[in-house]
């Protein structure tokens, strides 16, 4: 009987960590939806400053691929290396402009079997934002 409590407890603790630790990858209320459209906005109109100022604030996967985007403009790209392997380990099939990064930069270092890997996801992924 004892061994049953100890062992719904431990179930109970897992699920309850579970769902605390999981993420959106996607913005899924209105609020969330209006700041993202309003920090694209103004990183499309070159606004880097006022579009990182509203992001500071949020650490979500979406708001991390605005961030991770904000990085790629301003040539940060060891922010970019470090924030995108987080991102798709968190959301593998969610943000294909990130492989595409990642791929770009590993070809840039010459390591080339790494940068074929992360291509052929972007190609997997189908994504219609492609910089190419």
């Amino acid at each position: 009987m004892l061994i049953m409590i100890k062992n719904l407890i431990v179930i109970i603790f897992f699920f309850i960590i579970k769902s605390v630790s999981s993420q959106e990858c996607f913005p899924d209320n209105r609020k969330s939806i209006r700041l993202v459209k309003k920090v694209e906005k103004y990183i499309s109109k070159g606004k880097i400053y006022d579009a990182q100022e509203i992001l500071k604030l949020y650490n979500d996967p979406f708001y991390v691929f605005l961030k991770i985007k904000i990085a790629w403009i301003k040539k940060n790209y060891v922010k970019v290396e470090n924030d995108g392997l987080v991102l798709i380990n968190n959301c593998p099939n969610s943000f294909p402009l990130v492989y595409y990064y990642l791929a770009k930069i590993y070809f840039d270092r010459n390591e080339y079997i790494k940068s074929k890997l992360y291509m052929q996801k972007v190609v997997e992924l189908k994504s219609a934002d492609f910089p190419f």
